[in-house]
């Protein structure tokens, strides 16, 4: 079965930084689930994977694959605004904050003695980022997956986030 829109599609991947470091890999693991058609994976991976079979394998480097970086998405935040939490936080740390009306998650990048600086842009934003994918499996999605926009199975998301 070729992918088309509505086929649940299953991929390895591989997925580099253009310092070749490894940021991901599916090949020790299940692989990556969704529905074909609904940009729930880089859009220029979903346009490469259009037509594929099981077992067909290609490379593909996509320049902001998870976006540009957004500067509206960082912003300095006064410690004190953490309340009894400021002594606790961390580089790393991730919060659920509302940007522009939208629900995002911002992580805390830098600190100092008086403010966090957040950043609520996708961790590989304004990266170049390449993609080693073999196409597992290919299904039409059911009726049931299709109206719900997911694969029904538990649902796969990548690790790198």
């Amino acid at each position: 079965m070729k992918i088309v829109d509505n086929s649940v599609v299953e991929i390895h991947y591989k997925l580099t930084n253009s310092s070749n470091e490894q940021i991901d890999s599916t090949y020790e693991r299940s692989p990556l689930s969704f529905i074909q058609g609904n940009d729930e994976v880089p859009e220029k991976l979903e346009n490469e994977l259009y037509g594929k079979e099981i077992e067909d394998s290609f490379n593909i480097e996509i320049e902001n694959a998870y976006g540009k970086i957004q500067e509206k998405y960082i912003s300095s935040v006064p410690r004190e605004q953490f309340g009894e939490e400021a002594s606790k936080l961390k580089v790393g740390m991730q919060f659920h904050v509302e940007a522009d009306g939208e629900e995002i998650i911002a992580r805390i990048v830098e600190l100092s003695k008086n403010e966090a600086i957040l950043n609520g842009n996708h961790p590989l934003a304004g990266q170049t980022l390449f993609f080693e994918v073999l196409v597992a499996n290919v299904r039409k999605a059911t009726d049931e997956e299709v109206e719900q926009g997911f694969v029904a199975q538990e649902r796969k998301s990548c690790a790198c986030c």
